[in-house]
């Protein structure tokens, strides 16, 4: 068995925690790592296959991915709990193609997930006329943000045909689409 390291500086942490979690066969494995005040945390990994384990910020309230490769010694993880969509992480292919998507879509990603906090807190704020108005105008340009994502990601897949990435942002970005027909046409890019 090889061990990988993965280390990050995640900041807007509210615990003194991070959660891991990843499955192997028929088990789920789930740790607590410590994470330090300037939100850095390291810890190692049992690696002996291709997996991937996700990482939960402040009491499960934001997430992001990692996809162990085989060969890989260490990934390093950077960015906000409050905008899990744009943490980098770097290490393996797989990581840094999805990072550079990130970085090449960053102000779309950073828009969307601003709107999305936006949104979940006026859920609680009592409603009146002007905010049934901004309500409908924040979907609306919502929907509009995650139509350029997706005719970004299909862009990228048609570059990357041939990545396990491409198959991950077709995963995020297409499977729950209202319209099966859009799933059939990007997945016939791969």
């Amino acid at each position: 068995e090889k061990k990988i390291l993965i280390e990050g500086k995640i900041s807007n942490i509210d615990s003194s925690f991070v959660i891991s979690t990843h499955h192997t066969l028929d088990s789920i494995f789930i740790d607590t790592i410590t994470i330090n005040r300037k939100g850095e945390f390291s810890f190692f990994h049992d690696v002996d296959t291709n997996e991937i384990i996700t990482l939960y910020f402040n009491n499960f309230h934001s997430s992001t991915e990692l996809f162990i490769e085989k060969g890989i010694k260490k990934i390093k993880l950077k960015g906000d709990a409050l905008l899990p969509d744009l943490i980098e992480i770097k290490g393996g292919d797989i990581n840094n193609d999805l990072t550079l998507f990130k970085k090449e879509n960053e102000a779309i990603l950073k828009q969307r997930s601003l709107l999305v906090l936006k949104v979940d807190d006026e859920d609680s704020i009592p409603v009146n006329s002007v905010n049934i108005i901004s309500q409908k105008e924040k979907l609306a340009l919502l929907n509009s943000l995650n139509h350029e994502l997706s005719q970004n990601v299909e862009d990228f897949i048609l570059l990357n045909p041939d990545k396990i990435s491409s198959v991950i942002l077709i995963n995020e970005f297409f499977k729950n689409s209202e319209n099966p027909k859009s799933l059939e046409r990007v997945l016939g890019h791969l």
